[in-house]
């Protein structure tokens, strides 16, 4: 391209055929790459769907898994509906427990799968685990069948021992004895009752006594151990709060009202009372007026005291003379 006097440019033919030429490549290339894109985009769409509309969205969502069920404990030989023996109980418990998240809902479940003897005897557990090794040293054992029998047989309850706990301990003890099932339920709670009353009635004679008025004479009643217990416990708070009541009145009264006593008078007073009474004659018997119906001797003695033989002639005579 040249430029003119006048201005004007004067184009070479040569060399825009040669731009053109140029500009012919680079659109071929453009297009290869547009080609390409489109087969990329192809592919795409062909093994994840058409990128440009995306489609729904799926969601895969974890069901929750369903805690396992505990079963029902009750301390008593199952009996169906869905009660299990303790071991098979423990087990699913302490499994539960090691997976379990929440402890408040695990204490909640936990002592919802215990009922009757069992549920009396975790009620003061404040926690899963508590109740776990509460009922482990109650009913968990592994001595033979002869020392159980020996274990149970020498049961004593200690010194200040709460009743509660020397009858779960009872309870417990028999349960290990008859896991075979050789006493029936009835007979249980009767032998049961009748070990618990002989041993507590010498710590606790009040206990026994309102015990005994309410399910019966120990050897032959056999109460359900739950009522039992429960209501061995209200007595004991009962008992307690009367104690301290009683405590109160008794320094209160001490403290105010405590009479001085002559110990030498008294001495004396008793002295005089046994001498007076070492020194009485026994009243005679007086003699009898009728026959002797043994040897028939009439005023000298009575039946029950004749030395005689028996004379029955003797007798019948004499009662035909006093028209007896």
């Amino acid at each position: 391209m040249t430029q003119r006097d006048d201005g004007e440019l004067e184009m070479d033919v040569g060399s825009v055929r040669a731009q053109l030429v140029e500009l012919s490549e680079k659109l071929k290339d453009l297009e290869a790459l547009r080609d390409e894109n489109a087969d990329l985009r192809s592919r795409l769409a062909a093994g994840s769907g058409d990128q440009s509309k995306p489609g729904p969205i799926t969601v895969h969502v974890r069901t929750p898994v369903p805690p396992p069920r505990l079963g029902v404990f009750t301390g008593l030989k199952p009996k169906g509906g869905g009660e299990v023996a303790f071991t098979d109980w423990v087990e699913r418990v302490e499994q539960y427990l090691f997976e379990a998240q929440d402890p408040d809902e695990a204490f909640r479940r936990v002592r919802a799968s215990l009922r009757g003897l069992a549920a009396e005897q975790a009620k003061t557990c404040k926690s899963a685990q508590d109740i776990v090794n509460s009922l482990k040293g109650i009913y968990g054992t592994t001595q033979t069948q002869e020392d159980l029998y020996r274990q149970f047989a020498r049961l004593r309850m200690e010194k200040k021992e709460p009743p509660s706990e020397f009858f779960s301990r009872v309870w417990g003890s028999f349960a290990d004895l008859n896991k075979d099932g050789t006493y029936t339920e009835t007979e249980a709670a009767r032998k049961v009752f009748h070990t618990f009353m002989i041993e507590a009635k010498i710590q606790h004679p009040m206990l026994c006594l309102e015990l005994r008025n309410s399910f019966g004479f120990p050897g032959t009643a056999s109460p359900d151990p739950s009522r039992v217990l429960r209501q061995i416990r209200e007595l004991e708070e009962g008992q307690h709060g009367e104690s301290s009541n009683l405590k109160a009145t008794a320094a209160a009264h001490t403290l105010t009202t405590a009479p001085e006593i002559d110990y030498d008078k008294l001495a004396t007073l008793v002295a005089q009372k046994l001498s007076a009474s070492a020194n009485q004659v026994p009243p005679q018997r007086t003699a009898p007026r009728g026959p002797c119906y043994k040897c028939g001797e009439v005023g000298k003695h009575y039946k029950r005291d004749c030395p005689n033989q028996a004379n029955p002639q003797r007798v019948a005579q004499a009662k035909k003379q006093l028209n007896y």
